[in-house]
């Protein structure tokens, strides 16, 4: 069964190996990296009772640093050139780092823009970070 979705997922239909992107130890390791960096957003973005402090706009923006620093680091290893949906999607994906980035130097930083990026995960994936 492939890496992406567990046995029997699909109804019982064999679930195809991933391409050799996904089994790329750099790759995977960046992809996974992506993802924490994702989920510790929505965290921050989505505490009930309270917008993000000057505290927390830090760690966006060293977030958001980390994030861009993954794209570069998924096009040095090539992962966007051997799989179709990377390489249609990372520079969609690196806009909307570099458009949070930018929305939180405006006084008051724009969150809802910085929102979006947990949410670009949909690009290549079924759905956004939980």
């Amino acid at each position: 069964s492939g890496a992406c979705a567990p046995a029997g997922f699909l109804g019982g239909a064999r679930v195809p190996d991933p391409p050799p992107v996904a089994r790329d130890p750099d790759v995977s390791g960046t992809m996974r990296s992506l993802l924490g960096d994702a989920r510790e957003l929505r965290r921050i973005l989505l505490r009930p009772g309270r917008l993000p402090n000057e505290e927390d706009v830090e760690r966006l923006q060293e977030l958001l640093s980390d994030m861009e620093g993954a794209v570069d680091r998924l096009e040095r290893a090539g992962g966007a050139a051997r799989h179709p949906l990377l390489e249609t999607n990372l520079s969609e994906f690196r806009l909307d780092v570099r458009y949070a980035q930018a929305s939180l130097t405006k006084d008051p930083p724009d969150f809802l823009q910085v929102a979006v990026v947990p949410g670009a995960c949909v690009y290549c994936h079924s759905a956004p970070p939980r």
